[in-house]
């Protein structure tokens, strides 16, 4: 895959992830209000030591979250649409991104990481496409997804209840990112739960082995990862959390070419 392939690619994909994001957030802020920016969550981040006390009140700090979604999403949609610029953009769509993270820490989680990896690569790469720096924006992105696959499926490792083989049927049977079908289903069926534990540490964990084989044993394990995140959010009801990870897959592609001299796609 050509470099300005591939950061076209992942522009869009994390653009369709902001979009999403931004959109079921601007969708539920009365929810927001009761819960993210409630009295009793603003009150256990100052007692945290959190920066959230800069805000001198909950109204205003909702407002500010508010206004700098909705700059986001105005300037995801101009990245996409035009080229003019688009390093600017996207600067401006990384610092509402981080700040918006500043301002609500609370159920910040991979996908939220993996968005910052790839803007920050994608701003690296625009800011000078034909260079070798700009290439090493692409380069970047693909070392942080293979590390971020390999270090998830290590933890799992250490942890005694992803070994045990509990660990699916534990989450999907929380109310926060259960399923009512496919909780008490993994719940019933032992033998199931430890191969969906065992599979995903597996598959976490050796994730980094396609980019050094290249090809088709790699488009095979993306196709695998995209099923694999794209599951995960349905069953959790993570409505923007297949798209941060997927918009590096582009850039596994380049890197991946780079390092064996061949693709099996583009």
């Amino acid at each position: 895959m050509k470099p300005a392939s591939a950061a076209e690619w992942s522009l869009v994909f994390v653009s369709i992830g902001l979009l999403v994001g931004g959109a079921e957030s601007l969708a539920a802020r009365g929810d927001l209000l009761a819960g993210t920016y409630s009295e009793g969550v603003l009150a256990a981040f100052i007692s945290r030591g959190s920066g959230v006390r800069r805000f001198p009140s909950i109204a205003t700090r909702f407002r500010y979250a508010v206004a700098i979604q909705i700059v986001q999403l105005v300037c995801v949609v101009l990245c996409v649409a035009f080229s003019t610029a688009r390093v600017w953009l996207l600067g401006v769509v990384l610092i509402t991104h981080l700040v918006r993270m500043r301002c609500s820490p609370v159920g910040l989680g991979g996908s939220d990481q993996m968005t910052t990896v790839v803007l920050v690569g994608l701003v690296v790469f625009f800011s000078d496409p034909g260079s070798e720096v700009g290439h090493a924006g692409l380069i970047f992105v693909a070392a942080e997804s293979c590390l971020a696959y390999f270090v998830s499926g290590f933890a799992k490792l250490m942890c005694p209840i992803w070994r045990s083989g509990r660990a699916s049927a534990g989450i999907l049977t929380t109310r926060s990112f259960g399923h009512r079908y496919a909780g008490p289903f993994v719940e019933r069926h032992g033998n199931l739960a430890r191969v969906a534990d065992w599979g995903t540490i597996s598959f976490e964990m050796l994730f980094s082995v396609g980019l050094l084989v290249g090809g088709t044993p790699l488009l095979a394990i993306l196709v695998a990862g995209g099923l694999f995140h794209y599951g995960v959010a349905v069953l959790m009801g993570l409505n923007d959390f297949f798209w941060p990870f997927v918009s590096t897959y582009p850039a596994l592609l380049y890197t991946s070419v780079l390092l064996v001299g061949h693709s099996a796609v583009f």
